[in-house]
């Protein structure tokens, strides 16, 4: 009986100290799970953090994405602009520069009409003073003969008179006067005062 007991005791040592042992290793292997269990947690919460950063990373990414599209549009739009700009500076070149060559051209056409104008005008002046020197030399002519035919009536001691009939006029010679007795200044042109000098 007392061995009985003694072997109860004995075995009551032993899965005590198997309890002991094992509430030992449990709780090492509760420090190791704790332990990891903290790791696992620090790790999710720097991964957390991570994750939280890279979300604000892709909202800054995506903002500036955004604020990229809207500039490009503002670009795309200014050069539409631009480029309708240009096409009406371009066609208004083309207008000026078509409205330039018919301007030229019409210059060019009144060039050439006021040149042969010139040439016209020009050889109507040579003509002019070739002519002119024509009729010079006839008027130089005429005085000419007209000195020798007055000599030849001072010389011949004739007196001439002659008669306008649009302007019922006389004209008598100087030697006319004198053969009568007047000076040519006091004899009155008139018809009336040549037939007052004729002899009843």
């Amino acid at each position: 009986m007392e061995e009985k007991s003694q072997n109860i005791s004995d075995n009551k040592e032993f899965l005590l100290a198997n309890l002991l042992i094992e509430n030992q290793q449990l709780k090492k292997q509760l420090e190791g799970a704790e332990s990891l269990a903290h790791q696992k947690q620090q790790q999710f919460i720097e991964e957390h953090e991570a994750c939280r950063n890279y979300k604000k990373e892709l909202a800054s990414y995506d903002l500036d994405k955004k604020n990229f599209s809207k500039s490009l549009l503002l670009k795309d739009k200014l050069i539409d602009v631009k480029a309708l700009e240009i096409n009406k500076l371009t066609s208004r070149l083309e207008k000026l520069q078509k409205t330039l060559q018919q301007q030229q051209a019409q210059s060019e056409s009144q060039c050439k009409e006021k040149e042969q104008q010139v040439q016209v005008l020009q050889r109507d002046l040579n003509a002019k003073s070739s002519n002119s020197e024509a009729v010079s030399k006839q008027i130089g002519e005429l005085e000419y003969q007209n000195r020798k035919y007055v000599y030849a009536l001072r010389s011949a001691g004739h007196g001439l008179w002659d008669f306008h009939e649009g302007k019922q006029e006389f004209c008598f010679s100087a030697s006319w006067c004198e053969m009568f007795g007047y000076q040519s200044k006091a004899l009155y042109r008139v018809l009336e005062s040549f037939f007052l000098m004729i002899h009843p």
